[in-house]
């Protein structure tokens, strides 16, 4: 990764998330690495939250895609990403 906007918020949802993070928030937390430079943070929230299903961003073995994945976890119940995504994409 060399996009240090992206480097912030990977770092920021690790530390939001804690030494004892959910099963689905360190899922999710793997997801985001391997999006990697391609993670979905340059629009507004709304854009973060469903461009999972709208653009490939993960792919997966032998072309799949991880990206359904990633979709259903960040629409889940997760207060540590609401947090932010609000301060990091939404600037509040």
């Amino acid at each position: 990764m060399k996009n240090p906007a992206i480097i912030a918020f990977i770092n920021a949802y690790a530390s939001e998330i804690g030494e004892a993070p959910t099963a689905d928030q360190s899922l999710l937390l793997s997801l985001f690495r391997a999006a990697g430079d391609d993670l979905p943070i340059d629009g507004d929230k709304g854009w973060f939250y469903t461009a999972w299903r709208k653009v490939d961003i993960i792919a997966g073995p032998e072309g799949g895609s991880k990206d359904m994945q990633a979709w259903r976890l960040v629409n889940s119940e997760d207060a540590a990403l609401d947090t932010v995504v609000l301060c990091l994409i939404e600037g509040n």
